[in-house]
C-alpha cells in the first residue's frame, strides 16, 4: 500500500503469494512489472526495470518473488537484479 509500485522477479510461472503480490497491487490501483529471469538476462531485465521506475516515477518500490524455498535461486538473482538496475541509473 505504501510503495509506489511493485516489481515481481522469478523464474518461469506466476504462481502463490507472487501471484497474490499482483493481484493486491492491482486491486490498489498500484503498477506492476514482472520479469521472469527464465525470459531475459539480467542487464535486459535491469533495463526494463530501469525504463519502467522512470516511466511511472516510482519512489518507493516494492520488490516481491517466490520463497527461496521454491526457487533457491531467487534471492541471488534478486540482488543481482536490482544491483544492475541501479548502476544503470546512475550513468
Amino acid at each position: 500500500m505504501d510503495s509506489d509500485g511493485t516489481l515481481i522477479v522469478f523464474h518461469g510461472r506466476l504462481t502463490g503469494g507472487s501471484a497474490l503480490t499482483e493481484f493486491l497491487a492491482e486491486r490498489h490501483g498500484k503498477v506492476c512489472i514482472h520479469i521472469d529471469l527464465d525470459q531475459m538476462t539480467l542487464n535486459e531485465g535491469a533495463e526494463r526495470i530501469r525504463q519502467w521506475i522512470d516511466d511511472h516515477q516510482i519512489k518507493i518500490l516494492n520488490v516481491a518473488g517466490p520463497r527461496a524455498r521454491m526457487d533457491p535461486k531467487i534471492d541471488q538473482a534478486t540482488i543481482d537484479l536490482l544491483g544492475k538496475s541501479i548502476k544503470a541509473d546512475k550513468k
